[in-house]
């Protein structure tokens, strides 16, 4: 699973139409420029 690889403060790049909204809340979302991106907690 990714969350378990993934290093605290570590960015998740994920689709333009996809969301991790009521999913987990484990991840931040956090917005760069044009990009969304979801960091871990």
């Amino acid at each position: 699973n990714i969350y378990n690889i993934l290093v605290p403060g570590g960015v998740l790049l994920i689709g333009g139409k996809e969301t991790l909204y009521n999913v987990t809340k484990a991840f931040r979302l956090q917005t760069y420029e044009k990009v969304v991106a979801y960091r871990k907690l």
